[in-house]
């Protein structure tokens, strides 16, 4: 199973400041963050994550977009996606970039693990335990 030609359209989405479309994911799936991000008491399985996504996606104005650069396979149903997200602060009106990289687990098509990870020698650090 092609794990990027999964994740490409979700990206394609994020990249519009689309979000609810596409599922790539398992209903076991675990959503976790580089130790650098603020807690946002992410709980387990797929609503644990829709809960999380929307309670941060809810703190930016509209387009908040999320843009993949570049997907690398690591094997072992594992890929980062490297890129950048974008937003303005609700709160302060501020706009913010920053670099973005993903950590995909993947299992039969659907993600069974997502990590966001600050960039990609965080990501590949992970990658060794994930």
């Amino acid at each position: 199973m092609d794990n990027i030609a999964i994740l490409k359209p979700v990206y394609a989405e994020w990249d519009q400041g689309i979000y609810g479309g596409a599922n790539p994911y398992a209903d076991d799936v675990v959503l976790s963050l580089s130790p650098d991000f603020p807690d946002i008491g992410i709980e387990p399985g797929y609503r644990g994550l829709l809960e999380s996504m929307k309670y941060w996606i809810n703190s930016w104005e509209r387009p908040f977009i999320v843009h993949a650069d570049e997907f690398i396979d690591l094997g072992d149903d594992k890929l980062i996606v490297l890129g950048w997200w974008r937003g303005t602060s609700k709160d302060s009106g501020h706009v913010v970039e920053r670099e973005a990289a993903h950590l995909w687990k993947m299992r039969d098509g659907r993600a069974i693990k997502l990590m966001l990870c600050r960039n990609e020698a965080e990501a590949r650090d992970f990658a060794e335990f994930f």
